[in-house]
């Protein structure tokens, strides 16, 4: 067993639950390790449901705004987007400036930093809700392009 040593402040450190910082480090790695192959296996999951939804737009939430005196405004958007030709979901950046542009460093999410994977998983739901609300709110628009055809086609 390792020798303790004083602090430069005089205390002997108390190893936590009598573990070394070697062993805990350990431990910790561990136990992220099985934690994250989790969190990836979910958001593999959440794609695959999301997708299922057959979004007609890429659908953005945005989320994390940071808000700094003289700079514009920015966030984190998580989304459906055809990502190389394929509905993905995905973590995005804006900011007030880009108007009406597509967001900037658009990425897999299962791609992304464990931090953006972590905070990400909070709007997942929220996306969902909106994938839904966006075809609901497109229903008259398709009823409208009907009722257009249908007028032209009986005049034919």
């Amino acid at each position: 067993m390792p020798v303790a040593r004083r602090s430069l402040n005089g205390i002997t450190p108390t190893p936590k639950n009598g573990l070394s910082l070697t062993e805990r480090d350990e431990q910790a790695n561990h136990a992220l390790a099985s934690r994250y192959d989790a969190l990836n296996q979910l958001f593999t999951i959440a794609e695959q449901h999301l997708k299922s939804l057959k979004p007609l737009h890429p659908v953005w939430v945005s989320y994390d705004h940071n808000h700094c005196d003289g700079q514009p405004d920015q966030w984190e958007l998580l989304g459906m987007y055809q990502h190389q030709g394929k509905w993905r979901l995905c973590h995005a950046h804006d900011h007030e400036l880009n108007d009406d542009g597509p967001p900037y460093d658009i990425k897999p999410v299962v791609e992304c930093s464990v931090d953006v994977r972590v905070r990400a998983a909070k709007i997942v739901r929220e996306l969902q809700e909106k994938i839904v609300k966006s075809k609901e709110e497109y229903i008259p628009r398709v009823d409208e392009a009907i009722k257009e055809l249908t007028a032209l086609c009986k005049e034919i």
